[in-house]
């Protein structure tokens, strides 16, 4: 059953109507001055009104930053060569389509949604070590593709908290489908890959009131534990396409973690090093040093929700993410590190295309 909860009242109090206001009037010497005292609004629920065999479509436009420094030192042949670049600065811009095709969840007041998208245009345009980037440094990877086109399947509740994600269950205390990094796109989406809009809370909410999750997430074989955070506000009102919207500004962070590998390649190469071989000839295993670094990772934005239809109309998000990763060898052939620093800043812009959405 869809829930209709109308929005009038928040839009009535925005623009001054004055019906059961609280009036004083004073008078004397001075010239009378009226203080009329708005009545508060109403506060109301906010919940999704997805229906099975609805489907919607969002036209989206998507823009990433990309910049990325590698320092070598030492021997480079310890990394297969010299072809790495040394600098790379690129804007990447999308524009497209992202679809969201309901049906049935497998529980009461539960909606599975399958999201998908289009990439209609990418243009790539920027530097790699000062030279124009190609076509080519796409395709082989100079320069890292970080979007991908979304293709999940995700089970949520009326209040858009995720039960299951691709049919992995999500923990009931898990505020961002269980992935410290998917608020901020899982690095690679864009945060395509994911519902527009927030998870409500399930009390009424008015103008001016706030809500945040957090999650703290600890990353398997490491000490490391990733705090994420969003806090949403409801800051007013507005109208999309002519019509009602309730508008939600949000802030988000998460922290930073550093993820030790060298232990993990450094036994990798020792178990291939010692199978089949005269471990009394064996030379010396070399040395590895490999730590990536995900730093602090911030993200704003704003959702124009219908209440009325139960649904978002317009998406602006952007979010900001530093990583960095460091790589040592030292063997009997030579001793080299290379370092990498790269920072990601991603806009998405999306509106509900009526046209192309059945509901």
């Amino acid at each position: 059953m869809r829930t209709r909860i109308l929005i009038a009242a928040f839009a009535l109090a925005l623009t001054g109507c004055s019906s059961g206001a609280a009036t004083t009037t004073t008078a004397g010497n001075e010239p009378a001055t009226t203080t009329t005292t708005q009545p508060p609004v109403p506060a109301a629920v906010l919940a999704y009104s997805y229906a099975a065999g609805d489907s919607y479509t969002y036209d989206i436009s998507l823009a990433q930053h990309l910049t990325m420094t590698t320092t070598v030192e030492g021997d480079p042949g310890m990394f297969g060569g010299t072809d790495a670049p040394g600098d790379v600065d690129v804007n990447t811009s999308i524009d497209g389509t992202v679809h969201y095709d309901l049906s049935d969840g497998p529980e009461a007041d539960t909606t599975t949604m399958h999201i998908s998208g289009t990439f209609d245009d990418v243009n790539v345009e920027g530097t790699v070590d000062g030279e124009p980037v190609t076509d080519s440094d796409v395709q082989s990877g100079t320069v890292p593709d970080l979007v991908e086109v979304p293709d999940t399947t995700i089970v949520l509740d009326k209040y858009g908290r995720p039960v299951s994600v691709d049919g992995t269950t999500v923990p009931s205390d898990a505020q961002f489908f269980g992935d410290p990094f998917a608020l901020f796109g899982g690095l690679t989406s864009g945060g395509l890959d994911q519902p527009f809009g927030p998870e409500f809370p399930d009390h009424a909410l008015t103008i001016g009131d706030s809500w945040t999750g957090e999650q703290s997430q600890d990353i398997p074989d490491t000490d490391q534990t990733v705090v994420t955070s969003v806090t949403y506000t409801v800051t007013g009102t507005d109208t999309v396409d002519g019509h009602d919207v309730v508008v939600i500004d949000f802030t988000a962070t998460s922290s930073g973690a550093d993820i030790d590998l060298g232990q993990l390649f450094q036994a990798l190469i020792e178990g291939f090093a010692s199978m089949g071989q005269d471990t009394s000839t064996t030379e010396p295993i070399p040395t590895i040093e490999f730590v990536v670094s995900v730093g602090e990772s911030s993200g704003s934005g704003t959702y124009w929700f219908d209440q009325e239809a139960g649904i978002v109309r317009k998406v602006h998000q952007a979010y900001s993410i530093p990583m960095s990763m460091h790589m040592g060898i030292s063997s009997s052939e030579g001793n080299g590190s290379t370092d990498l620093q790269m920072s990601i800043e991603s806009t998405v812009d999306a509106q509900l295309n009526e046209g192309a959405t059945a509901g």
